[in-house]
């Protein structure tokens, strides 16, 4: 099941882009029996980047551009019969005046838990408004020490990663 935003979806209007890391997609894709699945408020663009539906912006402070913003969806990459599996589950990104880091739920965890781990800190540009909406476009990533294992323990810590581009409401 592919959740696909499209033209004239209000959706685009607001969420987070990610690309996760070109390479390891490109790894996945040149893998017989990979797959990609998207799903419950995420979806895959033409960019072959993935969309995460703004979920709740509410603990996000407009006038000093920090606080919380909850993404929500599941992009799970499935690799070497389940071997790997990297499920990105209902982003959070924590931006703060000292450090911005990017969370998901963790999967290690029962379904209904919160605890959440952290996947990459991200290098937050000055936002752009239109009036409507407010933007950090192509915010550099880099993985953190306790993303490592997710990703079978391929990259190290600090391995830069995709942008993100982050738009909300204004």
């Amino acid at each position: 099941m592919t959740d696909r935003p499209g033209a004239g979806d209000d959706r685009v209007l607001t969420g987070m882009v990610w690309g996760v890391k070109a390479s390891f997609l490109g790894y996945l894709l040149r893998m017989p029996g990979s797959r990609q699945k998207t799903c419950f408020g995420a979806g895959e663009l033409d960019t072959g980047e993935f969309y995460f539906s703004l979920e709740d912006d509410s603990s996000f402070d407009r006038l000093t551009m920090t606080g919380l913003l909850k993404f929500r969806g599941l992009v799970e990459l499935r690799a070497h019969g389940g071997m790997l599996n990297v499920q990105l589950i209902n982003p959070w990104l924590d931006i703060s005046v000292r450090q911005t880091v990017l969370s998901v739920i963790d999967r290690a965890q029962p379904v209904d838990s919160d605890d959440r781990v952290e996947l990459v800190t991200v290098a937050m540009p000055a936002p752009t408004t239109d009036g409507e909406t407010v933007m950090w476009s192509a915010a550099e990533t880099y993985l953190v020490d306790t993303a490592v294992p997710i990703f079978n323990d391929v990259y190290r810590p600090r391995e830069p990663f995709d942008p993100i581009t982050v738009r909300i409401m204004a």
